[in-house]
């Protein structure tokens, strides 16, 4: 990886870091839209594991999910980032969807996001569950990372 691509990295996410191997690094580029597992070698070049790129929308959705590791994401908020509105707006449109049956519809976008996540996410053995009638959560698959998968 060359230095001007390091500087676009965020910060590892540290809640889902503690459950990594010790020597795997998860890390994201948001210039990039790219999600990244290093090995660390103890020197540099840090090696790539497994990388993968998200499209725009997906990576509004995957963003918050990582962030707020291990707590989940209520559906307000994952569509207040889908759509790029405030938390309180993406509140209103769901309340207003509840109250004139349209749930369903409003959250259809939201839920083709998560379908299109899950298999770009486990390779990193992570995925997505539902929180019923609340939101999403990220699960961390532990067995995976014992089995040496990333």
């Amino acid at each position: 990886m060359r230095h001007s691509e390091c500087e676009h990295l965020t910060e590892p996410f540290s809640a889902i870091q503690r459950l990594l191997p010790s020597r795997r690094l998860l890390t994201a580029n948001s210039a990039t839209r790219t999600l990244i597992c290093f090995a660390l070698n103890g020197q540099p070049p840090l090696t790539v594991l497994i990388e993968q790129r998200f499209s725009s929308s997906e990576w509004r959705v995957v963003l918050p999910l990582l962030q707020g590791y291990p707590r989940s994401q209520p559906y307000d908020r994952l569509l207040s980032a889908l759509h790029g509105i405030t938390p309180a707006r993406g509140r209103e449109q769901l309340q207003a969807a509840q109250r004139n049956g349209r749930l369903r519809e409003t959250l259809r976008p939201l839920r083709d996001i998560i379908s299109r996540l899950r298999p770009k996410l486990k390779g990193f053995s992570l995925d997505i569950a539902t929180r019923q009638g609340n939101g999403y959560i990220l699960i961390v698959q532990t067995n995976s990372l014992t089995s040496g998968e990333i």
